[in-house]
């Protein structure tokens, strides 16, 4: 029941006309309590203790009554890369209760071929966020607005509303579409691609200096004849899957804002990062034979590093001086005939080194930190482990599991956290 201004006057009538003042006043001190009991009713269990929440409730995504509503919603417009996932928006439980559940349904694909949820917050406990992840496959179709419905259900109340994202599609940059993009060479100094670069060829080289790609920069390349990198920057994700590496891949004070990954056959080059930066994770892999080294000088890796060299490869690997956010992670499939070599660097979650065949060349770890653990595990050893002068944070364990006679295994001075495990 409401209370209005008719109420009112209509009582005053009733009192002054049928009663005493004694009795008026009590009548008066009877409203002036309903009144009360009813505001701090209304004060301490909310809107939710009454009803559902309706949608009209929440303030519009991207003004500032958003930031006060229940069910805070952050949105920014988004440029993405085509089958790319990202972030669609983000939600915050102002509820003041935890969130039991949560729906989040796609009504309107604006246009794209698809757009797919790929995650989302199935709860939130009070204050806390979550974002909403979203894959657009975009097709023709190169801008759109794309309509999300969200019910969010606690036990202070439910929440249903509806919120629109401007999307937009990277434009792609190819050979033929772009007259800076060769058919068999991809060669620029000093220029912006305002694009996601997407070469296709059999036989390439590409040699970039001081140029920027402002999104992902993708290869499928048959041969690769050289991929020169010299202080330019990539925005979104670099990948590069190549059936065999002829020459070197140098990567030299350049930038890329997304996950970098070199997925080839045989390398017969080296592969050479210098003074660069990742954004996020890193991995190099040959499948077939690497017949040059890997060395990582000077680099910073936001999240996890991992080499994957299923094959034997001759070549060695040498990181130096770099830190790794995340975990680093060498795998040999078969036999190791290099060495590995890290040494003064940083890493700040667990360190596993694993070869499966026979180890032939040295492992060293030397004067560096790795925050979790350290894991050597070799399944026969011709060559030598030396661990030395690092500071581990969690265990450190060698597993080997065959020795010849010549094999040896120092572990010399190390601060580790955990437990010394030597199991050969």
């Amino acid at each position: 029941m409401y209370i209005t201004c008719e109420h009112v006057r209509s009582l005053n009538s009733r009192i002054y006309r049928g009663v005493g003042g004694r009795q008026m006043a009590s009548t008066l001190k009877l409203v002036g309590l309903t009144l009360m009991v009813t505001s701090a009713l209304a004060i301490a269990l909310g809107t939710g203790a009454f009803a559902a929440i309706d949608a009209d409730r929440i303030g519009y995504v991207g003004i500032s009554d958003d930031r006060d509503a229940l069910l805070g919603v952050d949105i920014d417009e988004q440029t993405v890369q085509s089958d790319q996932e990202f972030t669609l928006l983000s939600v915050t439980n102002r509820f003041g209760e935890d969130v039991d559940e949560i729906e989040v349904t796609i009504v309107d694909d604006g246009g794209f071929d698809s757009v797919t949820v790929t995650e989302a917050p199935t709860q939130l406990r009070s204050g806390e966020s979550g974002d909403i992840g979203a894959q657009v496959a975009c097709g023709p179709q190169r801008s759109g607005t794309v309509t999300v419905e969200i019910t969010a259900v606690g036990a202070a109340g439910s929440v249903e509303l509806t919120r629109e994202v401007e999307i937009s599609c990277a434009a792609i940059c190819t050979i033929g579409s772009d007259d800076r993009i060769g058919d068999r060479e991809f060669v620029a100094a000093d220029e912006l691609f305002t694009c996601t670069v997407e070469i296709t060829a059999q036989n390439y080289e590409v040699d970039l200096e001081t140029t920027e790609i402002t999104q992902a920069f993708r290869l499928e390349i048959g041969n690769l004849h050289g991929f020169d990198l010299e202080e330019s920057h990539v925005g979104g994700d670099t990948s590069l899957e190549v059936n065999n590496v002829n020459q070197d891949v140098t990567l030299e004070d350049s930038s890329f804002d997304g996950g970098f990954d070199l997925d080839a056959g045989n390398v017969n080059g080296d592969v050479e990062i210098e003074g660069s930066d990742f954004g996020d994770a890193a991995t190099i892999g040959a499948s077939g034979d690497l017949n040059g080294d890997i060395e990582i000088e000077e680099t910073e890796v936001g999240d996890d590093l991992t080499i994957e060299l299923p094959g034997n490869p001759s070549g060695d690997v040498e990181i130096g001086e770099t830190e790794i956010d995340g975990d680093l992670t060498i795998v040999v499939g078969g036999n190791l005939n290099g060495d590995i070599e890290i040494e003064e660097t940083e890493v700040g979650g667990d360190l596993t080194i694993v070869v499966e065949g026979q180890t032939n060349g040295e492992i060293e770890l030397e004067d560096s930190s790795v925050g979790g653990s350290v894991l050597v595990d070799l399944e026969w050893l011709n060559g030598d482990v030396e661990i030395e002068g690092n500071t581990i944070g969690g265990d450190l364990t060698v597993d080997i599991g065959e020795m010849t006679g010549g094999a040896d295994v120092e572990l010399g001075d190390n601060s580790v956290g955990g437990q010394t495990n030597e199991n050969y």
